[in-house]
């Protein structure tokens, strides 16, 4: 048995690609919500999910092959990773807060005026 090899006092070891594979998990998550659900505020959730996604993947790279800086800390060395990958996921945030914001804006004032949630009837606003 498995359990029988357990120690719980072992470190656990989380590679890289689990990140990777619990980002794609995510992303697909999200996808598949926002092809198959009927509900604005459910697609709006699953687009977050999908950035969220995003943004794991980011990090994640980022931190695998990321690029290391050497800076001077008080006559000394210091070897630093970069942090693009931490930038790109602050800007995707500011932006999903913003679509967010954005998108139940519409989502209430179009429910409120066609008393449905239904994204098929949205197709009206292009006109």
């Amino acid at each position: 048995m498995a359990l029988e090899n357990f120690n719980p006092q072992a470190p656990l070891i989380v590679s890289y690609q689990h990140y990777y594979i619990l980002a794609v998990l995510l992303f697909v998550i999200g996808f598949l919500t926002v092809i198959t659900r009927r509900n604005i505020v459910v697609v709006l959730m699953g687009l977050e999910l999908m950035l969220a996604a995003d943004n794991l993947l980011f990090l994640t790279f980022g931190n695998a092959h990321g690029i290391t800086i050497t800076r001077v800390v008080f006559s000394s060395l210091e070897q630093v990773q970069s942090p693009i990958g931490q930038m790109f996921m602050i800007f995707i945030t500011i932006v999903a807060a913003a679509e967010v914001a954005v998108g139940l804006a519409i989502a209430i004032s179009y429910y409120r005026l066609k008393a449905s949630p239904r994204p098929e009837s949205y197709r009206e606003l292009h006109d």
